[in-house]
């Protein structure tokens, strides 16, 4: 039961840490926009997009490798071999990738960043210290010093959100922005590199091992492009096929229906590392249990966030930007909300062939939900606009979910409780309808208000799901604990 709890411990704060990592970003939003020109601000948003996609090719998906091999090694000096072969083998990897794209600077400002060289040369930098600190946190994710993990990833963000915010609001521009972020960068690798050196000390590695891990790993790299194409290529077709400004309309409904990410994101963090040490260990009913439960949880909690997000769009929008924007995309964040749940699915299943070391499969998935994405996009926004884009997207993350949920139980007996499954979603539909009425009823809900429509649909949403007896006693028991927790 302890292990259990500790679990389900790690699981809440590392959700806790991911929302306010979201809320970064609509923090920065309103920063960024009015202390930059429309053209600095669409280069920091390209600069993120940029970052990302080199990211998920520099890494060589070593940081999966971490998480899966390291938890189940005791000796130290095996660790320090696992962790600086990684380490080191990764590096010289990213520094040749960074001084191609130094070296390219001129072509690469040209083409996208309005000929701002100086942004290109900071950017091979800060792809450097990106993909390695990506690798170095999931050192003490794989080790379950999740307070640490969590401490950092929150740190990664607010550092550079705060020195961000003071270059722009100095008039620093665009390339005291990306300034700024290099040096939060820098600090958050100084830091984690110390902690690491004092607990395991440095270790010239043997490379023993590295083949393994980049046989398991390597598959994963397609999977993340393609991801980063289902994820970014909309956007980009928009403005190419429609225009910048319905880019505009239809970035912050993406970003709402994304939410439901949200309460997927603790559970690769946590559940991998947990199911490794027990699958590599033999106990395979274990690892099924946790996986098993770890599914009903997340059910639990995002599908009556899908209901909710969908009814509660128009006011979300207006809140989070303004009356046009809301007006020209509000319908779209079913659609994106729903995706984004299906896009969730597929992560928590993927684990399976994570523990089973068939990434290929993963790969193999996501390719071809890039390719319905990108062809879907290309012939369908020019006819239905914005909604082609959404249901693209939707199609996409669907098709993924699908095609791994149905491959997994060839490793793994996942129980999926079909009555749990029916009782969650009318409980939904009926919080949902209350809440449309509710809001519709007070007219257009403000933040406060909106705050209190979320409360009062989680509160009936948790008694109808009592009522019906969607959970075993075992589960009952623990959310009553965690509310008599709330209320001391």
């Amino acid at each position: 039961m302890s292990e259990y709890k500790s679990f389900m411990q790690r699981m809440g704060l590392l959700g806790l840490v991911n929302v306010l990592t979201a809320m970064s970003t609509i923090i920065l939003i309103p920063i960024l926009s009015n202390n930059l020109s429309i053209t600095d601000f669409g280069m920091w948003n390209i600069f993120q997009v940029t970052i990302r996609l080199f990211g998920a090719v520099a890494t060589l998906g070593l940081p999966n490798a971490v998480i899966r091999f390291l938890p189940s090694i005791k000796e130290k000096n095996k660790i320090q071999e696992g962790y600086y072969s990684i380490i080191l083998f990764a590096s010289t990897f990213i520094l040749v990738l960074s001084f191609l794209i130094f070296l390219l600077s001129d072509i690469i400002a040209g083409a996208l960043f309005d000929g701002n060289v100086f942004l290109v040369q900071v950017l091979s930098l800060v792809v450097y210290l990106g993909a390695i600190n990506t690798i170095i946190v999931n050192y003490f994710r794989a080790f379950k010093k999740i307070k640490i993990y969590s401490l950092f990833l929150f740190l990664q963000v607010y550092l550079s959100l705060l020195l961000v915010s003071y270059a722009v609001i100095v008039k620093q521009g665009i390339n005291g922005a990306i300034l700024a972020y290099l040096i939060g960068q820098v600090v958050i690798f100084i830091i984690m590199n110390l902690l690491i050196i004092r607990e395991i000390g440095i270790y010239r590695p043997c490379f023993t091992r590295i083949r393994e891990y980049l046989d398991f790993s390597l598959p994963m790299v397609p999977s993340a492009i393609s991801y980063w194409i289902v994820e970014s290529s909309d956007k980009y077709l928009i403005g190419l096929l429609l225009g910048t400004s319905f880019v505009g309309f239809y970035s912050p409904a993406y970003s709402i229906g994304s939410l439901i990410a949200l309460i997927m994101m603790p559970f690769p963090s946590i559940l991998l590392p947990t199911i490794s040490q027990h699958f590599d260990n033999g106990k395979v009913d274990q690892t099924t249990d946790y996986f098993t439960y770890s599914v009903k949880l997340f059910l639990f909690l995002s599908i009556p966030a899908v209901f909710g997000i969908s009814v509660l769009a128009y006011p979300l929008l207006v809140l989070l930007s303004n009356t046009l924007i809301a007006a020209n995309s509000y319908y779209l964040i079913p659609l994106l909300v729903l995706g984004s749940f299906f896009y969730s699915i597929f992560t928590i299943y993927s684990l399976v062939f994570a523990l089973v070391k068939k990434t290929r499969i993963i790969a193999s998935i996501w390719f071809i939900a890039a390719l319905v994405n990108i062809l879907g996009n290309l012939f369908l926004i020019p006819v239905l606009g914005l909604t082609a884009a959404a249901l693209t997207t939707l199609t996409s993350y669907f098709i993924a979910a699908a095609v791994i949920f149905y491959y997994s139980r060839r490793f793994l007996k996942v129980h999926l409780d079909l009555k749990f499954l029916s009782k969650s979603l009318l409980s939904s539909a009926i919080m949902a309808v209350i809440i449309y009425l509710v809001s519709h009823l007070s007219g257009q809900p403000g933040p406060i208000a909106l705050v209190f429509l979320v409360i009062v649909g989680a509160v009936i949403y948790l008694i109808l799901m009592l009522v019906t007896r969607a959970l075993n006693e075992e589960e009952n028991r623990f959310i009553k604990r965690l509310w008599k927790r709330q209320v001391k």
